[in-house]
């Protein structure tokens, strides 16, 4: 019993936070406006700096954090082939 609403406190925590709010400088009210300006996280991956710069209270420096965090893996992918 204890187990199950630990797990389920756990799952209802995540649910509610976004994995853009690990990148520094992006809080959950940042997240939430780049969301709703590109709709999906996919969108957002595929934005360039300029495009993520747009967003309103977002600054040049939220920028490049976001993009460098959002490919990040696409780069550690390419240095290992």
């Amino acid at each position: 019993r204890f187990t199950v609403s630990r797990m389920s406190a756990a799952k209802r925590k995540t649910l509610r936070t976004s994995s853009l709010e690990k990148v520094k400088g992006i809080g959950p009210a940042k997240a939430k406006a780049i969301l709703a300006h590109f709709g999906t996280l996919a969108a957002v991956r595929r934005a360039s700096t300029a495009e993520l710069a747009a967003v309103h209270g977002i600054s040049d420096a939220d920028a490049a954090n976001l993009y460098g965090f959002l490919h990040e893996a696409d780069t550690q992918e390419e240095n290992q082939s």
